[in-house]
């Protein structure tokens, strides 16, 4: 069995127990030059309430980027999140969104810094106790 561990060639041989027989196969891995297009969020809305436990004033979203075999790790590309308020809720670069004051707050998920990155958005009302 050959795994792929990046782009490039490689000559493979194989040599019998008596040194004598072998054979070679030259094996091509191409680059994943798949860009990232999009960036969704699970869920893509949350209803959080602002002063109450921790179950009620917090949640954890996922964001997934597409199309799903897109490369992500090489070089590794990080989702940066944001809150459009952030003194109305926060986002931890894990995607926990914690609720601080009632009102309407968008939290982006972007491919990385860019301007132009891929991004998605979750919808987040929040209420006070």
């Amino acid at each position: 069995v050959v795994v792929a561990v990046g782009a490039g060639t490689a000559d493979i041989t194989a040599r019998a127990v008596n040194g004598i027989t072998s054979n070679a196969c030259a094996v091509s891995v191409a680059a994943n030059n798949i860009a990232v297009t999009g960036v969704t969020i699970s869920p893509a809305s949350l209803s959080l309430i602002a002063g109450s436990d921790v179950n009620h004033r917090t949640a954890w979203l996922s964001a997934q980027v597409y199309p799903p075999n897109a490369p992500t790790t090489n070089p590794v590309t990080p989702i940066i999140w944001t809150s459009s308020d952030p003194a109305r809720a926060t986002v931890s670069q894990a995607g926990l969104v914690e609720a601080l004051a009632a009102g309407d707050v968008t939290i982006t998920a972007s491919y990385g810094t860019a301007a132009n990155a891929p991004k998605g958005d979750c919808a987040v009302k929040i209420r006070n106790q």
